[in-house]
């Protein structure tokens, strides 16, 4: 039994034209910046959801509401839709929900393009196969290039190409290698098949062993080890038991913990930290995307009650990723969500690809098994491109599934859905041009208000209502208003921003902003949340030292003062020194009085 379709393989000529534009407008938006789901204020975030917003609208509008065809649910459909609802159930639950939460609306913009692929069958196979083969080629451009030219700070590791660091690069090559193979494999009959696929795979590795991502270079070793063993034709490797093979890549795993050991040793602190906090909500979670928020409040906790090691506190940073999607998904979303994650794995890992798409359905299967061994130690599904992959790529499998129990929607119930994707499509349209254009109306005003001016913090507040989830403007807005000396409006913003997200900056700031109202357990709070979420930075420390000297605290500023002096250094910097300095003065002088005193 072949699958059904919302609309028919062979579509019309309108309909192809609406496959095209909106193909096209998918993958602009698929690439125009890659990493995008920090949200660090760059337009490029609100642009690309803009295009692909009015992809999404194209599509439905020409395709799926326009025409008349039976509707008919899959299995892994509904996993999806259960999966949606606990995100969203998750995140109302914890009262913090707004509709303007970028992270939530992304997640439901992604599973329109998922319902795109499934009306459209796989017209967008061989493109995106194609687009992912060129985009290879654009990363390999750019990484030569920041290979030699490293910027100011050489110790930094800049072969990152479009992505926000060398991991997130490395785990996309991995994750798109079977799709590039996949559209290799059309020249296999021509003598320069086997040249391409070996350039291909010693490129990637290349960049890939360079990055020293671990596990995208282990993952990668799985997927060759997969092929060869596919292919059939007798070598050293088909000989090879399987059991040895897996021993030998545990062997390399373990020894590859001996390649940035820090690292290792941080994702130690975040599992260890997390698993003391499972049992907090083990139903719903905390809410969808609210890890950034939650997990540096407890590593807070973990570190201020005296617990870890001297390693632990020496590797410590602001994190905001768990480092393993499983145990992220479980901590937001809670077990209903986690099951619901894994019915869909089990689902379309285990469903029965058609003959004809089975060469296709294998590739797309591996590149999916990849993601899954990536999530066991990175973060690749906090990549929104990866996301987006993610769902076209189910959605594929959908298309080539055979023999499925299909469920019957109703025309009445179809048609009510496609109108209400439609209008949603249309919202999101209009919303992420709205956020486009506070976007540059924040670049022009960066920096140019001063004291007085009523104009410019007039601007910056109505920009402040669009933009009042995005963590870079929140902080400028609040260094602005804090400069200009309007205490009481910084640590309101401020306030609302640790909704989002806990930052440093953020928690330094709100800080020294009630310490300017004379609130000073609020501001002593703030800085030791801070000192104890990362024991090795110094600046909050520092800044609990000038409060109790402010507050005449001498005994404790004191102390703490000497605790700075003998702290480690992890990464010298200008600051580091003059901190250093100024405690180690401000020791000497309180042992200079202690000794005039008797």
């Amino acid at each position: 039994m072949k699958t059904p379709y919302l609309f028919t393989k062979t579509p019309g000529t309108n309909s192809r034209i609406a496959v095209i534009i909106a193909a096209t407008s998918l993958l602009l938006s698929l690439f125009y910046n890659p990493y995008l789901y920090n949200l660090k204020g760059d337009v490029g975030f609100y642009l690309s959801f803009l295009i692909l917003s009015a992809s999404g609208f194209i599509l439905f509008l020409f395709l799926t509401v326009w025409r008349r065809t039976a509707g008919k649910l899959l299995a892994t459909d509904l996993c999806l839709i259960l999966f949606l609802v606990i995100c969203v159930f998750s995140s109302v639950i914890q009262g913090k929900y707004h509709l303007e939460n970028e992270s939530l609306l992304t997640l439901l913009q992604l599973y329109l393009v998922y319902w795109m692929v499934r009306s459209g069958g796989l017209l967008f196979l061989e493109a995106l196969g194609d687009l992912l083969s060129i985009a290879f080629v654009l990363e390999c451009c750019l990484f030569v290039y920041q290979l030699f030219h490293p910027g100011v700070d050489p110790l930094l590791i800049a072969c990152k190409g479009s992505f926000d660091n060398s991991s997130q690069l490395a785990n996309f090559l991995v994750f798109t290698s079977p799709l590039v193979l996949y559209r290799m494999n059309a020249f296999r009959n021509k003598a320069i098949w086997p040249y391409t696929v070996t350039i291909y795979l010693s490129i990637a590795l290349t960049m890939i062993l360079i990055t020293q991502a671990r596990t995208a270079f282990l993952t990668l070793l799985v997927l060759l080890l997969i092929l060869w063993k596919r292919s059939g034709k007798k070598n050293l490797i088909t000989r090879i038991s399987n059991k040895w093979l897996a021993l030998a890549m545990l062997l390399l795993f373990i020894g590859s913990m001996a390649i940035k050991r820090g690292s290792a040793t941080g994702r130690l602190l975040i599992w260890q930290v997390s698993a003391r906090h499972l049992g907090d909500k083990p139903l719903t979670g905390s809410g969808y995307a609210s890890f950034p928020r939650v997990y540096p409040i407890w590593q807070a906790g973990y570190f201020g009650s005296g617990k870890g090691t001297a390693e632990f506190r020496k590797v410590a940073g602001n994190v905001g990723i768990a480092f393993n999607e499983y145990l992220n998904i479980y901590l937001e979303t809670g077990i209903f969500g986690l099951l619901a994650f894994s019915g869909i794995l089990i689902i379309i890992l285990r469903q029965k690809i058609s003959a004809e798409n089975s060469h296709r359905g294998f590739y797309i299967k591996l590149s999916l098994a990849a993601l899954l061994l990536l999530s066991l130690f990175s973060y690749p599904m906090q990549n929104t491109t990866t996301l987006l992959l993610v769902f076209l790529e189910v959605g594929f499998l959908c298309n080539m599934t055979e023999g499925a129990s299909l469920i019957r929607v109703s025309k009445f119930v179809r048609n009510v859905t496609c109108l209400m994707a439609a209008g949603f499509c249309l919202a999101a349209v209009l919303y992420f041009t709205q956020r486009s254009l506070d976007v540059h109306r924040w670049k022009r005003v960066r920096g140019t208000v001063v004291e007085g001016d009523t104009d410019g913090i007039r601007e910056y507040n109505e920009i402040y209502r669009g933009l009042c989830h995005n963590v870079a403007f929140t902080y400028d807005y609040g260094e602005m208003l804090y400069h200009v000396g309007l205490f009481s409006d910084c640590s309101k913003v401020l306030e609302h921003a640790a909704l989002n997200t806990v930052e440093t900056d953020n928690l330094n700031l709100l800080g020294l902003s009630y310490q300017s109202l004379k609130q000073y357990k609020a501001s002593e709070n703030c800085f030791r949340i801070n000192s104890n979420m990362v024991p090795g930075a110094f600046y909050p420390k520092y800044l609990l030292v000038k409060l109790y000297l402010e507050t005449k605290d001498t005994v404790r500023a004191m102390a703490l003062a000497d605790t700075i002096v003998n702290m480690p250094v992890k990464v010298h910097s200008d600051q580091v020194f003059i901190i250093k300095n100024e405690m180690t003065k401000l020791v000497s002088s309180g042992a200079g009085n202690r000794k005039q005193q008797h």
